[in-house]
């Protein structure tokens, strides 16, 4: 088993150091996004965690009501009170969560070329854990200890090879953490609903934080988790103090890595942001979305990824009755659902890799029974 997983690793991270070098990313400029996040994160984990001096939640949500309703003297007055905003970390982040941001402070450099190579070397390494940690939790999710098949390999490398996994490490961007998180959170979810304990849930409560910490819309993975637990165990179980001591543990570890968020509210910031951009600004910035076109372009875009997946669904088929566990459904359903629930706000191809590494855990899971 640690040979083939080896070589899926080796393989996959041989594909994407050479296919960097060939396009020169490693030695590209930052784009416009993540001039942003780097300057965020030349502020250091420490002034991330505490929002610097953000605005507070109410001097935000003041100012958002000025504007909506076009007062420009209480505008002009807020404004001057919150500072200006291309200073304010809220805004340098793009209204996300501070952990990625973390891991980038940690490849800043006072030499600005030096700094943007370190940053670009970030992404490889990322890239890499992101392989391990995907294969080692697949593995330990259908807890089988046989090597993994000719079709789970080519399955693994199609995805991690695929142009779509290639792209969400060749920038910046807070996506391909998320993903990694919500990958973590379907395994965490499923290790609860068969062993409730103390471990399991400290672990599903690590997860649920993550999910918080890496991209706003970890709300809907959480929400439709919770639908999977209440449908599983019942609505009576939202009101049991094991429920209830999951969601303050979760809660504890999310203030914990991220304690300005209390100050600053800026969970609440960010889905009132993107609550006033598709209703009260008419979704302007998501009118271009052509969401047939998207679909197009994912399935087309990685073609040897979306014939091994195809493949894989007719092999899950064919062999479901045999299987002894149905784990494998629930990061697919976290996956579709997630896919759904973005369709119409997905501006590049970046948006779909939670979504995405989800159905590949879900499909690379159900591939791997468990032993007999």
């Amino acid at each position: 088993m640690k040979l083939n997983l080896l070589a899926v690793v080796f393989l996959s991270s041989i594909l994407f150091i050479l296919s960097s070098f060939n396009n020169g990313f490693f030695y590209s400029k930052l784009n416009w996004d993540e001039v942003d996040y780097v300057n965020a994160a030349e502020q250091g984990i420490i002034i991330n965690a505490l929002d610097g001096n953000d605005p507070s939640f109410i001097q935000f949500t003041k100012f958002g009501i000025a504007k909506y309703l076009n007062d420009p003297e209480s505008i002009k007055k807020i404004a001057l009170s919150m500072g200006p905003e291309e200073t304010q970390l809220f805004m340098l982040r793009h209204f996300h969560p501070p952990l990625p941001i973390y891991y980038w402070s940690l490849f800043i450099h006072k030499d600005t070329s030096t700094s943007d190579l370190l940053l670009r070397s970030s992404s490889l390494i990322f890239f890499i854990f992101f392989v391990v940690i995907f294969l080692l939790l697949g593995n330990k999710y259908s807890e089988n200890t046989e090597p993994i098949s000719r079709v789970q390999a080519l399955l693994a490398i199609s995805f991690f090879a695929s142009p779509i996994f290639f792209l969400g490490h060749w920038s910046l961007n807070f996506h391909i953490f998320h993903a990694l998180a919500c990958v973590f959170f379907s395994y965490c979810l499923k290790n609860y609903l068969q062993k409730p304990n103390k471990h399991n849930e400290w672990l599903i409560a690590i997860s649920l934080a993550g999910l918080f910490l890496t991209l706003e819309t970890g709300i809907f993975v959480a929400f439709i988790g919770f639908l999977i637990l209440c449908f599983i165990k019942g609505l009576k179980f939202l009101l049991k103090k094991t429920f209830i001591s999951l969601l303050m543990k979760s809660f504890v570890i999310f203030i914990m890595l991220w304690p300005g968020a209390l100050f600053s509210g800026g969970p609440l910031k960010s889905w009132l942001m993107y609550l006033y951009r598709i209703f009260a600004n008419s979704g302007d910035e998501y009118a271009t979305v052509n969401i047939l076109s998207n679909y197009k372009n994912l399935l087309f875009l990685n073609p040897f990824l979306s014939i091994i997946s195809a493949i894989s669904i007719l092999l899950i088929l064919s062999n479901i009755r045999k299987s002894k566990q149905m784990n494998f459904i629930i990061p697919l359903i976290l996956g579709f659902a997630y896919c759904i629930f973005l369709t119409p706000f997905a501006l590049n191809f970046t948006y779909f890799i939670p979504a995405l590494s989800l159905v590949i855990f879900g499909l690379y899971t159900g591939l791997r029974r468990p032993n007999a």
